[in-house]
């Protein structure tokens, strides 16, 4: 979708049990779609919502065909995302034609996360086809984070681990 579109959507996202972070690298593979937020809080509030949800997003109906007991709402935390082309990275970092070429058409996607608990966490997202390409994606990317002096560290949980914990402390 547009990002117009994108404004008032929820991201489900399904990450197995075995689902890792490596140096603030994941090491598995998630499953996402978008639904509209309104039906996103609607499943917050009822198990009609929780049916709706599921008739709505394929990877939420899987998640809940694993469940073996009645599921029920923890809280929540939002957070907006904004992607942009590696290639503006590229130029802030001022990286090599080397480094360039290895990123090339990947996204940066900058997730800024908001807990219940009052604490907001900036992350930095790319998608890569191998770990290597993945190592060049993270070299750049913190380039230009310091180029622009802003103070970062590899993930060491994910955002819904942040939200269990109460803390983005490390």
């Amino acid at each position: 979708p547009a990002p117009a579109e994108m404004q008032r959507t929820c991201l489900v996202t399904r990450k197995m049990p075995a689902h890792r972070m490596h140096d603030g690298v994941a090491q598995e593979h998630e499953d996402e779609d978008t639904v509209p937020v309104e039906l996103a809080l609607k499943a917050l509030e009822s198990s009609d919502g929780i049916e709706a949800l599921a008739a709505a997003s394929p990877v939420f109906a899987s998640t809940k065909s694993m469940c073996k007991g009645p599921l029920e709402s923890i809280g929540e935390f939002s957070s907006y995302r904004d992607t942009h082309p590696l290639a503006k990275v590229v130029a802030i970092a001022k990286a090599s034609d080397e480094e360039a070429q290895k990123v090339a058409g990947l996204h940066a996607e900058v997730d800024a996360t908001t807990y219940s608990f009052g604490q907001t966490l900036y992350e930095v997202e790319i998608e890569a086809r191998d770990f290597e390409q993945a190592a060049a994606a993270r070299a750049v990317t913190e380039k230009a984070l310091s180029a622009l002096g802003i103070a970062h560290r590899a993930s060491t949980r994910g955002k819904f681990n942040y939200f269990i914990a109460g803390t983005i402390d490390p």
